[in-house]
Order: C-alpha cells, then sequence, then structure tokens
C-alpha cells in the first residue's frame, strides 16, 4: 500500500457547488474508486495566507499501476461526468508533473504508523 497527497486550486465562487457536488455522490463512483484500488480517501478544504483556496486530497493505494486505474476510472461514465463537473471549478498549480490532470502530487514527508 502506498498513500498519496494531492493539490488543486480552487475557485472559490465554486466551492459551493464542489461541496454540493460531493455531498451525495453515488454508489457507483464510489464503487468505481474502490475498483481502482484506492481507498481511505479524504478531500480537505483550506484557505491559504495569500487568499488563494484549495483542495488537499489523501489516499491509500493498494495496486500495481496508479495511472493505468485512474484512467480505467475515466471510463466509467458517472465517474466521467463528476470529473467533467468539477474540472472547471479548479485552478491547477502551473508546476505539476502531469499537465493533463488538474491536481498536483505531494511529497510524503512523515508518516506515523
Amino acid at each position: 500500500m502506498k498513500r498519496y497527497g494531492r493539490v488543486v486550486g480552487i475557485k472559490e465562487s465554486d466551492i459551493k457547488k464542489y461541496k454540493a457536488a460531493h455531498a451525495d455522490v453515488c454508489p457507483e463512483v464510489l464503487e468505481e474508486i474502490k475498483k481502482a484500488n484506492i481507498q481511505n480517501y479524504s478531500i480537505y478544504l483550506h484557505q491559504l495566507d495569500n487568499g488563494m483556496w484549495y483542495l488537499f486530497s489523501h489516499f491509500e493505494y493498494t495496486g500495481n499501476d496508479l495511472m493505468s486505474d485512474m484512467a480505467g476510472m475515466g471510463d466509467n461514465p458517472k465517474m466521467k461526468e463528476i470529473w467533467q463537473l468539477c474540472r472547471p471549478y479548479f485552478t491547477p498549480l502551473e508546476n505539476r508533473e502531469d499537465k493533463s490532470i488538474p491536481w498536483s502530487m505531494m511529497e510524503e514527508v512523515f508518516y506515523l504508523q
């Protein structure tokens, strides 16, 4: 199992819509996430001192190929729908490694087991 942290900016005007989209996620989407070997998935919202809002996510991955599993989730129509709904809310960081996705991976620097 490997732990991942990610970050993306979010437009303040879209926070309520983003929260609403995640308030009652359809079971098919939740199952698709689990099928992609992702567990203990959380998303946090925080405004930094610069006034910008950010989403921070953390999840545990139990598979062997995260990118392949993530791509596979995109084949599910319900998953595709929620991604298309939420993507315009994001303000991706310019220095992210993979420009094809809005989220930036974060480096884990400490873990208490």
